[in-house]
């Protein structure tokens, strides 16, 4: 056969991929070693608003043409752009297409995306169908002797040994490329998993469909399969490389200090071929495939050969060696690290080493007015690690027989012009033209900057000793505090468990409230004088309810603490009620007097609120005439099973005693609708009836989730409320119209009066957006439409606000603002709460080990209100509305924080306190945490420890057999801090001069029973009763269970300490297993811990 340069004489060229890494060596490489090649066509794209002519002007001025431009610059002129686009059909080329088509002979097909992450649909139109449109236009070329495909040996990972012949795809590249065309991006993503089966990425699944289409094309082709492809051996000059793809990246990486640990098997070859190497075998490979005529589809793998390898372990090495000596300009660390087959000591090196100093970093340089960058970084590096960590953590074998034979092929002076034995190469030569080259032509570092290089390398290695020193004596100084304080630690916990225990034994004779002052004036005489005498026996009753179900049934601890308590304090009243009696009548209840014979509508009442203040009705206004409950069939439950649901609660329990069953069905009627529906989804039956009957109206239904959507938000909030105000002007009875706000809906005020604001937006408008507009458009617009305010919950309730206002000339209405509302304090069932909502939920999330750290003023204060308390509110409101007619009060902020603030930190004080006795069943961790005015520091805790955790556990509990839930967990604890956060990092006041206005209005019985002020609170009481009654109502963790998860706090606090303990000596050891100067240093400062011991 002739030589490969005689071959090529007067044979034109096609190559596709000429602007790449590979390409522009092949073009360089024939014009160089073939001169007598007639022309070679290349096909260039747009991109970037760059024609393709300018495109490869500018590589023409790289170094793989400096050669040709200043010896030979006439072969140049062999060179024909066209502007084309493998990716579309006939290449976009059907202008130029009759130029070249019947001219060319070889085609030397290399366009691909590299990208290891691409969508799926880009992968296969850039990689897959173009290879089928590049394949439909070669079929056109009448002189065509040699097809060459460019692939890769990694595309068929799952076979451990590649052979140099076809493999078959289980789709053919016809159907894939068809349903590219035909299915939606989300529908293909969905199917991603079943069309990869086992191959590791889009890039490897597009080159298997593309290799199994052209060996079935029938044309002369020649498949070849480069491995790994890295800088340059010889040509154009030792370590010429223009882009960071594979070992160039990571050497990149770790030569600026950003890369400090890689998961990869040190022992595993890294198969590696120099770019020049494997052009020179594809030039000879097009030429045998041209020569033998071959009807058949041919294989090449192009691979290192086995005499001749070098492993990951051997090739860090040689690159730190000769990386130490030839560093990199303007590195951001001293280089260091280590690989690691471990994934868990990747995972902490990746941790301490990559993600926290870049969060560091980029807040130092935000404090210091820069712009950070750190992270972002880190986050491609890290993208970058995981989609190489797969061929790092395998080791295939490339069987390349076939090249071994192209070589034997080759005359003497083709052996020497296209020098393909990778035999031949000297690692330790190679790896520093490597770095050379890489310095120079990709990170533009001339070879003059080595010096300076040099020099800030120093300066970084000691910065770097001195951090390392620092780090360690933090470790053994924590250490040593440890080691001396834990006999200390573990005294305290004993005798803390042993007063908890006996204080246990003596609960029920410890409860204590204070006694309320009689706040006395003068009483209005009243019409009905047997009212008061039935307010006064309300409290009463209850007593005797409760005392009566404690004797008949085993009932919960609480419930029977509750009525001690209740016992000893109305036994107190009783006393000085008697001697009161002796001067005075007793004052009339004017409150029970004013619902007398009322009718009232009430929206929400299946809310913790509403089934509060319906509760409150039934036991203490039994004189109702009728309570209607708007209720939506929720769930496959109608409103009847839901009423049953609700009266089945223990919160019931003493009215149903009280008052029987059957009577309160009768006292409520249920209906049927849904204030998320137009017209409120009342039949026309129902509607009239309501303005019938109706007096006073409770709405208080509205969604009070922060994250909500907004059009739900909207449509269920606002709407709803306009379409409550509009049933309510249609009501022939009126009294009063009482909308139910939240003290958090105008949060740009930072004191919040009794009066309205303008709302966000209008409200009739956003309403008719909603109404009409898709939800993924009101989703895409929230951001613009919310504005300043944080989100949709408190949006909804200002627009509800002012369509109350517009309403007030028109119906007699008021506007209620209560803030946090939390679990009952008193009246009927101390502690008691259907939700987590509040200070409950962080008592529980801390007592359960789970919440350990929260970004929160901590000497902040949140307003709460607990229910029964908001409850009295809303029917003083009401009685000062309709009993006074006093009209100018039509705005109260239900508050406390005048009376009494309790900030963040002393709240999860008193909890820790509390959970300490009361502990809840089947902790996750030992409680402990503490807040954080730093969200950076907060940030790092939360990666510690709620994040990793989680997966741990998770992993875990996997491995046993059980379902893993702890991060599902931290998903919604974390969804929760974006909304606390807000609050908890701002601070509001309310003026509630109306509330305290009505409240002296109040006799001594309307005091007494509905108390609005919480002057005698004991708060560790009162959160204790909230934690006992969370355990019970919503932990559904019996009073029993008590002592069991007393044990199982001990046995965590010792799992704590002992894991910290584990924790320290493998942050030791990776620091010691990373440098030698630490070993040293440890080896010292343990001689003095043992000295100060001793």
């Amino acid at each position: 056969m002739s030589s490969i340069s005689d071959w090529f004489s007067n044979r034109s060229v096609f190559v596709t991929g000429g602007t790449g890494f590979m390409g522009k060596i092949l073009i360089s490489k024939l014009l160089l070693s073939c001169p007598n090649i007639a022309d070679i066509f290349i096909v260039i794209r747009k991109k970037k608003g760059v024609d393709p002519q300018t495109r490869w002007h500018l590589i023409m001025q790289e170094e793989p043409f400096r050669i040709l431009r200043e010896q030979y610059p006439e072969r140049l002129k062999k060179l024909v752009v066209l502007t084309g686009d493998t990716s579309i059909k006939g290449l976009s080329l059907s202008a130029e297409k009759e130029r070249f088509i019947s001219r060319v002979s070889v085609v030397f097909h290399m366009a691909a995306n590299v990208r290891f992450d691409l969508p799926l649909k880009t992968a296969i139109r850039m990689n897959t169908m173009g290879t089928m449109n590049v394949v439909a236009l070669a079929k056109q070329m009448p002189l065509l002797e040699s097809f060459i495909h460019m692939s890769t040996t990694f595309c068929q990972c799952g076979e451990l040994v590649l052979e140099e012949r076809p493999y078959q795809t289980s789709i053919s590249a016809e159907s894939v490329a068809r349903m590219i065309d035909t299915m939606t991006d989300e529908a293909l993503e969905a199917m991603r998993p079943q069309l990869l089966t086992n191959q590791p990425n889009t890039y490897a699944y597009s080159k298997a469909l593309s290799e199994d289409f052209v060996s079935r094309c029938g044309l002369p082709v020649g498949i070849i399969r480069p491995s790994i492809v890295a800088a340059s051996w010889k040509e154009p000059v030792p370590g010429w490389i223009d882009n960071m793809n594979g070992p160039t990246g990571l050497l990149i990486g770790a030569g600026k200090g950003v890369i400090r640990s890689m998961l990869c098997n040190a022992n595993y070859l890294i198969n590696m071929v120099p770019c020049d190497m494997a052009i020179n075998a594809t030039i000879a490979f097009a030429w045998r495939v041209g020569s033998e005529k071959c009807t058949k589809p041919m294989f090449l793998n192009v691979t290192m050969n086995k005499e001749n390898q070098i492993s990951w372990g051997d090739a860090l090495e040689i690159g730190k060696k000769h990386l130490f000596t030839n560093p990199f300009s303007q590195p951001l660390w001293y280089p260091g690290g280590r690989i690691t087959s471990s994934k868990i000591l990747h995972w902490f090196a990746v941790l301490l080493l990559h993600i926290i100093p870049a969060y560091l970093l980029d807040a130092l340089l935000i404090v210091t007015g820069n712009k950070p960058f750190l992270v972002r970084v880190q986050n491609r590096v890290s993208s970058g690690l995981e989609l190489l960590q797969y061929y790092t953590m395998k080791q295939w074998n490339f069987l390349n027989d076939n090249l071994r034979d192209l070589q034997t092929q080759l005359c003497s002076s083709d052996r020497e012009t296209f020098f393909m034995d990778t035999k031949v190469i000297r690692w330790d030569e190679y790896m520093l033209s490597y770095i050379l080259g890489t310095r120079q032509y990709y990170l533009k570092d001339d070879p003059s900057t080595l010096p300076r290089a040099r020099r800030v390398f120093f300066c970084l290695y000691v910065a770097d000793c001195l951090l390392k020193t620092i780090l360690a004596s933090f470790v053994i100084w924590i250490m040593y505090s440890w080691m001396m304080s834990a006999q200390l630690v573990t005294t305290t916990l004993l005798e803390t468990n042993e007063r908890t225990i006996q204080g246990a034994s003596t609960r029920h004779n410890t409860f204590s409230v204070l006694r309320r002052p009689v706040h006395s004036t003068e009483a209005r005489p009243s019409p009905r004088p047997s009212s008061s005498t039935n307010a006064i026996s309300c409290a009463d009753s209850t007593l005797l309810t409760h005392v009566a179900l404690v004797r008949r049934s085993p009932r919960p601890l609480l419930l029977a603490v509750s009525a001690t308590r209740k016992r000893k304090f109305l036994q107190d009243q009783d006393l000085v009620t008697m001697e009161q009696s002796k001067i005075d009548d007793v004052a009339p209840d004017r409150i029970a007097e004013t619902f007398v014979g009322r009718r009232i509508l009430v929206t929400g009442g299946t809310g913790f609120l509403g089934k509060v203040l319906i509760e409150k009705f039934l036991r203490c206004l039994p004189d109702i005439a009728q309570i209607y409950m708007l209720i939506r069939p929720k769930k496959g439950k109608d409103p009847k099973h839901r009423l049953e649901e609700i009266f089945d609660s223990p919160l019931f329990e003493t009215v149903k005693a009280q008052r029987g069953l059957s009577a309160l069905h009768k006292a409520v009627t249920i209906v049927s609708g849904d204030v998320l529906l137009p017209g409120l989804g009342l039949s026309v039956e129902d509607r009239k009836m309501l303005c019938d009957n109706v007096d006073i109206v409770y709405h208080g239904a509205a969604t009070v989730r922060f994250d909500e959507l907004l059009k739900r938000a909207v449509l269920l909030n606002t709407r709803g409320t306009k379409q409550m105000l509009e049933l309510a002007k249609e009501m022939k009875h009126l009294l009063l119209f009482t909308h139910i706000s939240t003290a958090y809906c105008h949060l740009e005020e930072k004191i919040l009066g009794e009066r309205t604001y303008p709302p966000p937006a209008n409200p009739h408008q956003v309403i008719k957006c909603v109404e009409w507009m898709d939800d993924d458009v009101v989703e895409a617009m929230t951001d613009k439409i919310l504005g300043k305010v944080p989100n949709t919950y408190a949006f909804t309730k200002a627009l509800s606000e002012s369509l109350v206002e517009e309403s007030m000339p028109h119906i007699p209405s008021i506007i209620l603002r209560p803030s946090v509302v939390i679990p009952v304090w008193k009246d009927p069932l101390p502690g008691w709460t259907d939700n987590i909502n509040g200070p409950t939920g962080l008592l529980i999330g801390a007592g359960k080990g789970v919440i350990r750290t929260m970004y929160c003023n901590k000497n902040g204060y949140a307003d709460y209100l607990p229910v029964d308390i908001a409850v009295n509110a809303i029917l003083i409101t009401t009685w000062n509305f309709i009993y006074f007619k006093d009209y100018e009060k039509r705005v109260y902020n239900l508050t406390s924080s005048n009376e009494f603030k309790i900030s963040w930190e002393e709240i999860i004080e008193r909890g820790r306190k509390i959970t300490q006795r009361v502990p809840l069943n089947g902790i996750v961790w030992y409680p402990g945490g503490s807040m954080k005015n730093s969200r950076l520091l907060h940030n790092i805790c939360v990666l510690f420890f709620h994040m990793l955790p989680a997966y741990f556990i998770d992993t875990i509990l996997f491995f046993l057999g059980y379902k893993p839930i702890m991060c599902r967990v931290h998903r919604r604890i974390q969804k929760g801090f974006e909304v606390f956060e807000y609050y908890a990092n701002n601070q509001w006041d309310f003026v509630n001069t109306h509330a305290l206005d009505v409240r002296e209005k109040l006799n001594s019985t309307e005091y007494k029973t509905y108390q609005i002020h919480g002057t005698d609170m004991d708060i560790d009481a009162y959160f204790e009763e909230c934690i006992r009654a969370a355990r019970i109502y919503i932990l559904k963790e019996m009073p029993e269970t008590l002592p069991a998860a007393r044990r199982h706090l001990r046995v965590m606090y010792w799992v704590d300490v002992f894991t910290k303990i584990l924790f320290f000596l493998l942050l030791i050891y990776l620091l010691a297993s990373w440098s030698e100067s630490f070993r040293a240093l440890l080896a010292s400062g343990s001689k003095y811990v043992m000295r100060a011991l001793k």
